[in-house]
């Protein structure tokens, strides 16, 4: 156990972590930068894991299960375009594909909510967008777009789930 950011730093840099905490030093401790090489460890975790299925239905699972990294970077990309600040996005998000090769930097700078939605053709968001989107043009609220996003999310990976075994869902 750590008592302070110090310490956890010296713990990491001594287990499976030590790759991506190996040159981190607390004194220029860039949270965002280490937020993000956790984050595209996890993915490297979830794709090994993916590739080493059997499976169709164990990969489709896998695959969903990381499709939660994009959520959430469409959703910070939301979030971005929402707030008309001039940003670069590769500052925001991961900037690796995960499902879908998303160009968030014409998301951000698109003018409407249609237009994001017809730059989400060929995914499982735009559904979920649309379903939002009359909600979120007359509230103004990221709200109801976000949690579109992310009920059609729980829906997809319940799905997947129901169509395993009982023998598999137990595990």
């Amino acid at each position: 156990d750590s008592k302070n950011v110090y310490e956890l730093i010296e713990i990491l840099q001594r287990n499976r972590y030590q790759g991506i905490f190996a040159n981190v030093s607390p004194d220029s401790l860039d949270l965002l930068s280490l937020e993000r090489k956790l984050l595209l460890n996890d993915l490297s975790i979830y794709r090994k894991v993916h590739d080493s299925l059997p499976g169709k239905k164990e990969k489709e699972f896998v695959s969903i299960l990381m499709q939660r990294y994009e959520i959430e970077d469409l959703k910070v990309v939301l979030r971005l375009w929402h707030s008309k600040e001039p940003v670069r996005c590769e500052d925001y998000v991961l900037g690796e594909k995960i499902k879908y090769d998303i160009d968030y930097e014409k998301i951000v700078s698109t003018e409407t909510i249609e237009e994001i939605i017809s730059l989400l053709d060929k995914t499982d968001y735009k559904e979920p967008l649309l379903a939002a989107c009359d909600k979120f043009k007359s509230t103004k609220s990221l709200f109801f777009l976000e949690t579109s996003l992310d009920i059609d999310y729980y829906n997809r990976l319940k799905a997947c789930i129901d169509a395993f075994s009982a023998t598999d869902k137990r595990v």
